[in-house]
């Protein structure tokens, strides 16, 4: 019962909090690209955080990226806050490998930085993480752990929340009677306090009903959750009139299983005139479907099957699919329970097609059961067979489900204890190597007092000193050395590229020059042929003058010219940007000095049209007679090297 009320709070603060959520994310977002370093990472990670609820896969992706930009920076405020908000959105994604494996880290680094309150944060969270794989007696490891840090710190608040923690793992592991030793600590300091924080005492004394009502003391029980109540009227914020909710119904359900139904039905009806206050519909559905509960437990189940209905309308509206289909398939329970089997069937029927929709595998199976009674009753044997099936594959996918995940956990249990004995017998070298070090330390000391000359003490800083120059020296050549080899790798590199270049020019002008070939050889045969033939051939020169200007060859020589002289036209288009496509491909024919045929080749043109195109780029060029166009391409490329060379 616990889990299902707990989801109406969450559902709540997700809806509530969305819209203005969307206004702060929009605005950093802006933000980012205006800021850099130390103040970036901080934008990354509020990111991180404001898009943990409502979209996880960017919450991943900022945090990420503020934990690289972190340790590039070796900004340890940004590592910490980055491990820490990104771990939490591995957690709401159900990853608990990666969030425990980035909680370890952060242990890590608030240890190295003397973090204690750090520290503590980071062991709780290890702890509950511990809980959530089912590790307990790690997670009570770890949590015992940060609650002596946090009551050396002498900090109340929060070591009540890690008391509390503590008897959410004992309840965990069914021993309610140490959880509720450790709720009551966590009760007692909170309630000592001066400034109360209402939140965590509202949750406490829930958390204490809750055990009272597992062990059968309903009195007891009934008494926390009244002071649970009492807290929760005095939380302050919006998210009051949701917890208030949470434990009206909490009473309400206590006063059901003593079959006080009059007081039951008094707390439900507070649950919805503090809905209709609020006009919020969902703590309206759920109320409508906590009283049908209330009206089913009496066995009243017409007026059950009115307010499951009543409840269903809400959540239609809401499209809440997973409470739709587990309503409808309380309606069908309760019209089999009225032998009225078409209804049943009906209802039944609706709650699997949506339970199958929204991929809620246990509303199908309940589902599916409803309707293999229903067949069975009414004969229908094969039908009931069909369901039979379908129920057992269901069933088959929720055990193997459930063993992939224990096998899963077990899996990271194991794997995070064996980093833990690596990391604790890295710390017990560590503590080794420190003593001995000590241990040297004193010795040297010790023989400094008693022997050594500070003759002897200056020989031996003089040795050490023409020893570190003798290193720096070798250090410094091998660097030189290391230098000039990659210096001739890249000059290696250029000069068979050049060669790539240029045989792929070669090979197109032997290309051209073959096609010029045949065309001429054509012509030559189409003087002396006429009719259809001379047709065909006048086509095959057609196609032979159309390759001349296919573009595909020009772009794939580009390709391997900017390979080498990468610079080259973005320089060319900055300085004089009015150049055509066409003069771009004479200033790199240029550029590899290719003579006056081999362009006009390559270009498909005559000698002489190729003359005049230089004369025209030498115009748009603003070159006089005296300046060589091939000479200035290179001295532009040498140009650009030597800028670049200069940024460098």
């Amino acid at each position: 019962m616990k889990s299902w009320l707990l989801i109406p709070l969450v559902c709540i603060i997700f809806v509530h909090a969305h819209a203005q959520q969307n206004d702060l994310t929009d605005s950093l977002i802006n933000r980012l690209p205006r800021v850099s370093d130390t103040e970036k990472v901080q934008v990354l990670i509020r990111l991180c955080r404001e898009f943990s609820q409502i979209n996880t896969k960017k919450s991943i992706s900022y945090g990420s990226q503020a934990l690289k930009l972190s340790r590039d920076l070796h900004y340890t405020t940004g590592i910490s806050s980055s491990l820490l908000y990104l771990a939490h959105s591995y957690l709401i994604v159900n990853n608990k490998r990666n969030a425990l494996n980035l909680q370890l880290q952060l242990l890590e680094v608030c240890k190295n930085n003397n973090d204690q309150e750090g520290q503590a944060q980071a062991l709780q969270l290890i702890g509950n993480t511990y809980v959530f794989l089912g590790g307990y007696p790690e997670a009570l490891h770890y949590l015992f752990k940060a609650l002596t840090m946090y009551e050396h710190m002498k900090n109340p608040q929060k070591s009540s929340i890690l008391l509390e923690n503590i008897g959410i793992t004992y309840q965990k592991q069914g021993n309610d009677s140490t959880a509720l030793k450790y709720f009551l600590q966590s009760m007692r300091l909170l309630e000592q306090q001066n400034e109360k924080d209402y939140s965590d005492l509202t949750m406490t004394a829930n958390d204490i009903a809750y055990v009272y009502k597992e062990t059968n003391e309903l009195n007891k029980s009934l008494q926390y959750f009244q002071k649970a109540l009492m807290y929760a009227k005095k939380i302050s914020g919006a998210y009051n009139a949701h917890v208030v909710s949470m434990i009206l119904t909490n009473i309400g359900t206590l006063y059901a299983n003593k079959k006080n139904y009059k007081q039951a039905f008094a707390y439900n009806q507070k649950t919805l005139d503090l809905a209709q206050q609020k006009n919020n519909l969902i703590l309206k559905g759920l109320g409508f479907e906590n009283r049908a509960r209330i009206y089913k437990s009496m066995t009243a189940f017409d007026r059950s099957t009115h307010y499951y209905l009543k409840a269903d309308s809400i959540f239609q509206q809401l499209n809440m699919e997973g409470r739709i289909a587990t309503v409808l398939n309380a309606v069908a329970e309760n019209y089999l329970s009225m032998k009225e089997l078409n209804q049943a069937e009906s209802y039944a029927l609706q709650a699997l097609k949506i339970a199958r929709r929204g991929n809620i595998p246990e509303e199908s199976e309940k589902a599916l059961k409803h309707l293999i009674i229903i067949d069975k009753q009414t004969g229908n044997y094969k039908k009931a067979l069909a369901f039979q099936e379908q129920y057992h594959s269901i069933r088959d996918t929720l055990l193997n489900k459930e063993k992939a995940d224990q096998i899963i956990k077990l899996q990271i249990l194991y794997e995070t204890g064996k980093k833990q004995e690596q990391i604790e017998m890295l710390r017990i070298q560590e503590s080794r190597e420190e003593i001995l070090r000590y241990v040297l330390l004193g010795c040297i000391a010790f023989l400094m007092i008693i022997g050594v000359l500070l003759y002897r003490q200056q020989q031996m800083k003089n040795r050490k000193d023409k020893m570190l120059s003798v290193s720096q020296q070798a250090l410094i050549q091998e660097q030189l050395k290391n230098t000039r080899l990659h210096e001739q790798q890249l000059q290696h590199d250029i000069q068979s590229k050049n060669k790539e270049l240029t045989t792929y020019a070669l090979n197109f002008i032997q290309k051209n020059q073959l096609l010029e070939e045949l065309k001429d050889r054509l012509a030559d045969i189409r003087k002396n042929t006429d009719g259809a033939l001379s047709g065909k051939l006048g086509g095959l020169q057609h196609i032979i003058r159309h390759s001349f200007n296919l573009d595909k060859d020009w772009d794939e020589f580009r390709l391997y010219f900017e390979q080498v002289h990468d610079r080259f036209f973005k320089v060319l288009n900055s300085r004089y940007p009015g150049l055509s496509n066409k003069e771009l491909r004479l200033c790199a024919l240029l550029k590899i000095n290719l003579s006056t045929k081999e362009m006009a080749s390559l270009l498909g043109i005559s000698a002489a049209s190729v003359k005049m195109a230089r004369y025209r780029l030498r115009k748009k060029l603003r070159l006089d007679s005296e300046n060589d166009l091939t000479c200035f391409m290179i001295n532009l490329e040498k140009e650009v090297s030597e800028k670049a060379g200069e940024g460098l």
